[in-house]
């Protein structure tokens, strides 16, 4: 499945989702998680349509048990779902990843044998243009 999070992608303080205690105290946990829903109460992602296989998605790591998932609410399903595109974000913008200009080298970032990037990004042609870049998170293979 794949989640468009564009809007989150763009507008969110990454570090402000995921991040640490070494980097944030000893409220980091509560705080981290305060900005996450705070950012998809703003930018909703999860509907009817996906929120199965976001809740599947959750089991998979083992650490809730399946009332606690099932008692979520879509907006604290989105929540996890961005500290995870957080994470991955502050990921990708570590030094290695980073190209000489600047600029983010997605050929690294693809390449890297040491983990699965969910991230990926699509251009949006309009008239042959290229109009918008929509980002987009996948669960699953």
């Amino acid at each position: 499945m794949t989640i468009d999070i564009t809007k989150h992608w763009m507008d969110s303080n990454h570090w402000l989702i995921s991040n640490s205690v070494a980097n944030l105290g000893n409220e980091a946990a509560a705080q981290t998680w305060a900005k996450a829903v705070e950012a998809s109460e703003l930018h909703p992602i999860i509907t009817k349509d996906n929120e199965d296989e976001v809740k599947d998605y959750l089991r998979s790591f083992g650490a809730w048990s399946d009332e606690e998932i099932d008692g979520y609410s879509q907006t604290e399903l989105g929540a996890f779902i961005y500290q995870e595109v957080s994470a991955e974000h502050n990921r990708i913008h570590e030094g290695e990843h980073m190209g000489d200009d600047g600029e983010i080298d997605w050929a690294a970032v693809y390449a890297d044998d040491e983990s699965y990037c969910p991230i990926h990004f699509e251009h949006v042609l309009v008239r042959g243009f290229h109009a918008d870049v929509k980002w987009f998170f996948t669960i699953g293979a």
